[in-house]
């Protein structure tokens, strides 16, 4: 955050609101003990994403699993777990090895999910699922 003399300037984030300067013990806990909320740029994932938890066979929940993909001409992350991915790719996605495995997601699962990032982020968008999304007009899926 920037620094004005002795106040502290919160930055605005790209979807237009403030972060969250003051949070609660309980998030901060959660922060504390799983270091999976966070994306590899640092912004915190979303405890439902757009298809809402999925269960992992390995026990943990999955909201997203990010993906690096180049996107007019930028490498960037994009969640897979997206509006329309079949329930047969969601099942196989989760019971495979998932960190370090892209390169095995099924091609329609990826296609889909640049499609969709590039449609949210044309909109102004993040590609990722912002919580509170589904109860804001503003924001909803078109």
């Amino acid at each position: 955050m920037p620094v004005d003399g002795n106040n502290v300037i919160p930055s605005i984030k790209p979807d237009g609101n403030l972060p969250n300067l003051f949070p609660t013990r309980q998030e901060e806990m959660a922060e504390e003990l799983d270091p999976n909320i966070f994306r590899s740029d640092g912004s915190k994932k979303s405890a439902r994403g757009f298809l809402g938890p999925v269960q992992h066979s390995n026990g943990r929940t999955m909201t997203e699993v990010s993906v690096g993909v180049p996107i007019n001409g930028e490498e960037m992350e994009i969640p897979l777990f997206v509006p329309g991915m079949p329930q047969e790719e969601l099942d196989m996605l989760s019971n495979m090895e998932i960190e370090g495995n892209a390169k095995n997601f099924p091609r329609t699962s990826m296609l889909r999910a640049i499609e969709h990032a590039m449609r949210r982020l044309e909109e102004g968008k993040s590609p990722f699922y912002q919580d509170g999304e589904e109860n804001n007009p503003m924001t909803k899926e078109k």
